[in-house]
């Protein structure tokens, strides 16, 4: 029981350095750790942004970030589509989606919507791995809303074109929905 007591203790005791409740996961490891290198060890919290179902037909989760009660950011972590089960050789649209292989991304954000951080989390794909490349996602960091194009304004990158573009594509689709949230006041 004395054990038991010392290590409920000691986790209590660590959860107040860093105010962020994930569930026990390697993605939530991951996500904690992007949004401690973001903040740099400063202790901050996380409240889910509740998004009424009328307002964004799609499935979005956004979280506000706090510093002593201070906004100082959002984020949200999305799945997005990598190539086609078994190579990018060839898009085939009459494939189902179960049939690709995905990724998770997350992406945070100022207060005023520019990027802070792209991250992928999650990549367990053999094809087009360099868009996890912390050199090729800098690219987005100060990113404030203008339409990304790959090979335009984002840097194509050889053997990612498919990821590259799923990405961007996610990207584009978040600052839309960010846009909506803040014209109805959620955000």
């Amino acid at each position: 029981m004395k054990y038991f007591i010392l290590i409920i203790s000691l986790l209590v005791g660590l959860s107040t350095i860093f105010d962020v409740d994930f569930p026990n996961n390697e993605n939530s490891k991951k996500i904690k750790k992007v949004l401690n290198s973001v903040w740099l060890g400063q202790k901050i919290e996380t409240k889910s942004i509740i998004i009424p179902e009328n307002v964004i037909e799609i499935n979005f989760d956004l979280n506000a970030v706090y510093h002593n009660d201070s906004l100082v950011g959002y984020y949200t972590v999305k799945d997005a589509f990598g190539c086609h089960v078994g190579g990018c050789s060839k898009i085939d649209t009459t494939v189902f989606i179960s049939q690709y292989e995905v990724f998770v991304f997350m992406v945070v954000f100022s207060p005023d919507f520019k990027i802070m951080k792209v991250d992928v989390i999650d990549y367990q794909s053999n094809h087009g791995f360099q868009i996890t490349s912390k050199k090729w996602l800098k690219q987005f960091i100060g990113y404030e809303g203008c339409e990304l194009e790959y090979g335009v304004n984002v840097d194509a990158i050889t053997s990612a074109t498919t990821s590259a573009k799923s990405l961007i594509k996610n990207i584009n689709g978040i600052y839309d929905k960010m846009n909506i949230l803040k014209a109805k006041g959620i955000i």
